[in-house]
């Protein structure tokens, strides 16, 4: 009889959205943008599965079920709430996950950003520095700064979409480093040249 827990299933997990207050007015649903779930390429679900595989803060047998979310919300428009929600039942503090969730959702973001550019044939963009230090919280809790001074000096610098800017000897895209906060600003073709 002791081996009988063995084999029970776990319990299905179900996301659940908050509750609101009240209805949405009128004028909140006529703003409301809808997700295009054709944004989410099979690179971008690929980056997904790459970042939180990377991450020593999810157990491997929650990864699959953390993918699986992480996916759902993006094709929902950027859900952190329920990317949070994941993490949470995977095991990760709540502060932990929101950062976590943040970074993730901001790095995909970034992906979508490149690829609507180069279809658009937009091939050049300045780097921004967004003026909040770009640095990240270990484990530990601890402040790295590392990749701050680099992100100020690229600020203002052009650079080709499809490539990146080559900063610390590596090519990289803005907002693609974790915790950074630089953003692109496209050049558009005979608009901004």
């Amino acid at each position: 009889m002791v081996f009988m827990n063995w084999f029970k299933k776990k319990p299905v997990r179900v996301y659940e959205a908050p509750a609101r207050k009240r209805p949405p007015t009128a004028q909140e649903s006529a703003m409301t943008v809808k997700a295009d779930p054709k944004r989410l390429t099979p690179a971008i679900e690929a980056d997904i599965r790459e970042q939180i595989t990377s991450l020593p803060d999810i157990p491997e047998n929650e990864r699959a079920f953390v993918i699986e979310q992480a996916v759902e919300s993006i094709r929902s428009g950027g859900n952190l709430h329920r990317l949070c929600w994941a993490l949470n039942e995977a095991g990760v503090e709540p502060i932990r996950a929101k950062y976590l969730a943040h970074n993730i959702d901001r790095k995909i973001e970034t992906y979508i950003k490149i690829e609507r550019y180069i279809s658009l044939g937009i091939v050049k963009a300045t780097w921004r520095y967004s003026g909040a230090p770009c640095f990240l919280v270990t484990e530990n809790n601890e402040y790295d700064y590392s990749i701050d001074d680099p992100h100020k000096e690229a600020h203002g610098k052009e650079y080709d979409v499809r490539r990146g800017l080559k900063i610390a000897g590596e090519f990289t895209h803005p907002g693609i480093k974790w915790a950074c906060k630089c953003v692109p600003k496209p050049i558009i073709p005979g608009f901004d040249d």
